[in-house]
């Protein structure tokens, strides 16, 4: 995003900041690991035609290591946003990209809070009400912000390549809403989610990468130069 809207309000690269930043970029890959290994454990349980939520209701065995997972990325998550906040300059857009992933983060949380529901028969009960409300503002504030973020690049850099992923990942993820809306899609609707899912992770990682990158470069220039600090910038 362009440097005025990025710029860091305190110049602070303490211990606590890149481990933070660290977190950032392992909390997505830790939940598409567990999302993996939580889904082959399980019995009975198929990937390909079943979502994730129903891996984690509470009958099935395993549910405790994936609801556990959502409240550990909903937490790393409101601490990145939170350092974040500390940090930058509280410009419109700022305030709005850390509000829609604080959303985002709680909206984790309370899946795990919130989970999944199975009847006797173990087939999955066709209205979760909370769970899915809960799922939508999770997803939906996700990607909003992937999309924000991405559009606000473009305006200031028509090359970002990081803008062009997100704005790719966010037109694949619109065909979500329509899963349970053709049988076809019905057929792999775990599979569907899972891909959706994993690519907005990958976008949030490979940000988070960059940005912890961009920071390290600061911290190295502003180490030689304490009355001129570099630039914070997302740009590639």
């Amino acid at each position: 995003m362009n440097n005025i809207a990025y710029s860091p309000k305190v110049l602070s690269y303490g211990k606590s900041l890149n481990f933070v930043f660290l977190l950032g970029i392992f909390a997505p890959i830790m939940m598409m690991a567990i999302i993996i290994i939580v889904g082959q454990l399980t019995p009975y349980y198929n990937p390909i035609t079943d979502t994730i939520s129903q891996m984690g209701a509470r009958e099935q065995p395993y549910s405790i290591i994936l609801n556990s997972s959502y409240i550990i990325y909903g937490i790393v998550i409101i601490a990145t946003a939170y350092n974040l906040y500390k940090r930058l300059n509280h410009t419109t857009l700022v305030k709005i990209l850390l509000i829609l992933f604080v959303f985002h983060a709680c909206g984790s949380i309370c899946l795990a809070i919130f989970p999944d529901k199975m009847d006797t028969l173990g087939s999955p009960v066709t209205s979760n009400i909370v769970h899915n409300i809960f799922s939508g503002i999770s997803y939906v504030s996700l990607v909003m912000g992937i999309l924000l973020y991405s559009l606000s690049n473009l305006r200031h850099k028509a090359t970002d390549l990081i803008a062009i992923i997100g704005i790719a990942v966010v037109a694949i993820n619109l065909v979500m809403p329509f899963i349970n809306l053709f049988s076809c899609l019905k057929e792999i609707a775990g599979l569907l989610q899972r891909f959706f899912m994993f690519c907005s992770f990958f976008w949030v990682t490979l940000t988070s990468a960059l940005l912890y990158r961009r920071m390290l470069s600061n911290q190295t220039a502003g180490s030689t130069n304490f009355d001129k600090p570099a630039p914070f910038s997302t740009h590639l």
